[in-house]
């Protein structure tokens, strides 16, 4: 009886009773804002995910992990962009910093990525450690694949190079 009285209550605050609605830490997902938007044409759209990498591509990461901390402010534009696509978009950032897995520190990653987020304006629905399905991704570090394996064999020689 007690594990359904704790279920009624996580339903009445809002909360999912399922592990998987929360893939980076356990704990609830909690939206931000609504996850339809409305086109110029009036019509009611649901928005798809945009997973957006975090360190190299909102945060300058010039110097690599260091120490764990997140010391470069972002780039030019990221927060422009970021609020341009959060009303057609679900903006979910990424990186391994949110990993449990990863980290042992991992909870106060989210709260010091969350924090920077919040200083620098930069708009996110959820932060996870997960490449979830998504209608697209933003990442430094990808190869897109635009029909030719040897293309991709090809930058993949010239990253290693670097």
């Amino acid at each position: 009886m007690r594990n359904l009285d704790k279920y009624l209550e996580q339903i009445q605050n809002n909360e999912s009773i399922f592990p998987i609605d929360s893939y980076h830490t356990g704990l609830p997902v909690q939206k931000r804002i609504k996850p339809t938007y409305v086109d110029e044409e009036g019509n009611v759209i649901q928005r798809q995910k945009l997973l957006v990498d975090f360190d190299g591509t909102i945060h300058k990461y010039s110097r690599g992990w260091a120490d764990g901390t997140i010391y470069d402010g972002p780039f030019e534009d990221a927060a422009r962009a970021i609020n341009e696509l959060k009303d057609r978009y679900e903006i979910i950032i990424f990186s391994t910093r949110a990993s449990c897995k990863e980290n042992s520190n991992c909870q106060q990653q989210i709260t010091n990525m969350k924090q920077w987020l919040d200083k620098y304006g930069i708009y996110y629905d959820d932060i996870t450690s997960e490449k979830i399905g998504a209608f697209r991704m933003i990442d430094d570090l990808a190869i897109p694949f635009k029909g030719s394996w040897d293309d991709v064999l090809q930058e993949i020689d010239i990253a290693e190079e670097e």
